[in-house]
């Protein structure tokens, strides 16, 4: 049995547009990137700092890109990410 992973505490996000080719080159086979306007896909920058409540208390940054299809499952690709908790990492 899988447990959950509770999140808790602050997130900063920052959208953006991102020039689909420079958007087409991070996202891999088999996932479809969807446009968010004409020549343009979305992007995301995330800073999370979870708190008391959190599975883990840690920091995180991460670069998004979205959005895209598995299938027909709509999501968005976390292309990077750091934190700075290594059992968060191995999580």
């Amino acid at each position: 049995m899988r447990s959950a992973w509770h999140l808790a505490g602050r997130l900063v996000v920052v959208a953006a547009p991102l020039r689909l080719d420079a958007a087409r080159a991070l996202v891999p086979a088999p996932l479809r990137l969807l446009p968010a306007l004409p020549g343009r896909a979305l992007a995301m920058l995330l800073l999370g700092l979870y708190g008391e409540g959190s599975t883990l208390r840690y920091g995180e940054l991460a670069g998004v890109v979205g959005r895209v299809l598995a299938g027909d499952r709509p999501g968005g690709l976390v292309t990077s990410i750091w934190v700075d908790d290594e059992r968060s990492q191995a999580g």
